[in-house]
């Protein structure tokens, strides 16, 4: 039974001497080692302590100095070569899932272009818009509407009623259409709806008294 014990306090059996220790103190070296473990009648849940008698040897003295850096144990090698045919390398496996994965992103990024292409050829130029969503909506006139070349598929450029927007009309040192400062904003153009929408008059209000602002 030494070597089952070997894997679990890493001294060889050779090298093993086992003693019991009962609970009155005293101390009971298990021999001879060709006995069975049973046939020492000790009780249930006993400690056996296991000494080394040669502790420069065994498993744990092994990975100790494998640690300490005292065996140089050297790495596995495979030529590129051969590495190259086999199958189920992290490799293949990592080719094959990236080939997938981009091949999907490409049919839904192509899929979207498509999409914005449709959408902009029921845009024209100088039609009244509105963008944004709950109360973060603005207001403005198409000036263009087509591709550009800071960015694939199809944008509309909106110039604004008020200056919320990023640009001029100009986007990365080309100019797509002209506006104040702040005015402009390029967006997609499935994120606008078209429809008369009138310049809003802040200082209009029923509420107000005409007599004063």
């Amino acid at each position: 039974f030494k070597s089952k014990l070997e894997m679990v306090v890493g001294t060889s059996p050779e090298n093993m001497i086992l003693q019991y220790k009962a609970n009155d103190g005293s101390i009971t070296t298990l021999q001879p080692d060709s006995s069975t473990l049973i046939s020492f009648g000790l009780p249930r849940l006993a400690n056996i302590h296991v000494i080394d008698t040669n502790p420069s040897q065994g498993i744990v003295n092994t990975m100790k100095r494998f640690e300490d850096g005292k065996i140089d144990v050297p790495a596995y090698e495979i030529s590129e070569e051969e590495y190259a045919k086999r199958d189920n390398t992290f490799r293949k496996w990592r080719q094959q899932n990236l080939q997938e994965h981009d091949a999907k992103n490409q049919a839904q990024k192509q899929t979207q272009i498509e999409k914005w292409k449709k959408d902009a050829q029921e845009i024209q130029i100088n039609q009244r818009c509105e963008i944004g969503s709950g109360t973060m909506k603005y207001r403005g006139t198409v000036r263009f509407v087509g591709t550009t070349s800071f960015a694939t598929g199809h944008w509309v450029g909106i110039e604004l009623d008020e200056p919320y927007g990023k640009n001029d009309g100009s986007a990365k040192g080309k100019r797509y259409f002209s506006c104040p400062d702040k005015y402009g904003k390029f967006i997609r153009p499935d994120k606008l709806k078209i429809g008369d929408f009138p310049v809003v008059d802040e200082l209009a209000s029923s509420d107000d008294d005409d007599t004063e602002l």
